[in-house]
């Protein structure tokens, strides 16, 4: 039996961290990328990530002659396609103490940990790519006009051409915007913190006071 040249691709639907993922992103607001427990939504896109870095361990499993689990675990690879890490410092948010193949002391580990990040950023960069296109109008459209009369037709076309500036003001106006409502977020909770304090404020001093007067209008000794 061959354990490593099979073309079967692994299972990962029965994962114990994939289920559960799986319920926190139904769990998810449709309306935005973010649930109210914050967590991250799963899309189309880090499945089809998943799949990549299956095959990505399967590579190197066979470069190194051994099983894909000695490499990562199943877990690691959901989590991966969950989170998207593209430096070494968010790999290890994830997993601190990496697996001996993807820790970077080595030169093959160096080569491994390199090729992980490397993939995980372009499938990043493709999504990326694909919202801006859906942003963008097409390439080119072309209207073209037929007249046609008893002595004949005449045909006219035009050309408006694909406006990649103005596309991408209104995808960083979208980004702006959810800026600015953070920041607006921020300080009404800030104003709203204010206020509480200083209506506890008040209240203390009015306490005070109000002791203070009574002790001077109590009766002499």
């Amino acid at each position: 039996m061959d354990l490593w040249n099979s073309n079967k691709v692994e299972s990962y639907t029965k994962n114990e961290t994939y289920t559960r993922i799986m319920k926190l992103s139904k769990s998810t607001d449709p309306t935005g990328n973010i649930n109210t427990n914050n967590t991250i939504l799963w899309t189309d896109a880090n499945g089809a990530l998943l799949k990549e870095l299956i095959q990505w361990r399967k590579q190197v499993a066979l470069k190194e002659e051994c099983l894909p689990g000695m490499v990562c675990s199943m877990d690691l690879l959901v989590c991966m396609a969950w989170k998207r890490p593209t430096n070494e410092s968010n790999l290890r948010r994830i997993l601190y103490f990496l697996p001996p193949l993807l820790e970077n002391v080595e030169d093959k580990s160096k080569k491994n940990m390199k090729a992980l990040l490397f993939l995980i950023q372009s499938a990043v960069d493709r999504q990326q790519e694909s919202l801006l296109e859906g942003l963008l109008p097409p390439l080119s459209t072309t209207t073209t006009t037929t007249t046609s009369s008893r002595s004949g037709a005449a045909t006219a076309g035009t050309t408006t051409p694909r406006s990649s500036s103005s596309a991408a003001r209104s995808f960083d106006s979208i980004l702006q915007s959810r800026d600015v409502e953070k920041t607006r977020a921020h300080k009404r909770r800030w104003k709203s913190a204010l206020r509480t304090t200083a209506l506890v404020a008040a209240g203390a001093t009015a306490v005070f006071v109000g002791m203070s007067m009574a002790r001077k209008s109590g009766p002499k000794r």
